[in-house]
């Protein structure tokens, strides 16, 4: 399990196996955005604090209820990167599967200020 706690640029990190990801279109009232390649998700406000970040096996980050988002995206290179905006990798780490799945679980719906990212 890894974990960083952060204030990203726009409040906004991007979870991808690939840099030539195809970004979510980011619309009003979600905090949650994912196409076949790459999930977006809101953080606490830039300006207001930081966000923790933890990732893991499903099983080691869940907090014992279903997550806020479950998809599968797809992870070529074997490698899933958490990035910022301007495509900082702030967590980095491995996966054995070309596609792999990805639960989210926010602590907050509009603000968390606790996001963990299990890897299935």
């Amino acid at each position: 399990m890894k974990k960083i706690t952060i204030a990203p640029e726009n409040s906004i990190l991007f979870i991808s196996g690939t840099r030539e990801s195809e970004i979510p279109e980011i619309t009003r009232g979600s905090k949650l955005w994912s196409t076949n390649t790459c999930v977006a998700f809101g953080t606490f406000p830039e300006q207001d604090g930081k966000t923790s970040i933890i990732l893991g096996k499903i099983e080691d980050v869940s907090p014992g209820h279903p997550p806020d988002m479950e998809t599968f995206i797809e992870t070529p290179k074997r490698r899933l990167a958490v990035e910022t905006v301007g495509q900082d990798i702030v967590l980095e780490t491995s996966v054995p599967n070309l596609k792999t799945r990805v639960a989210i679980w926010l602590s907050h719906p509009h603000w968390p200020e606790e996001v963990r990212i299990g890897l299935g």
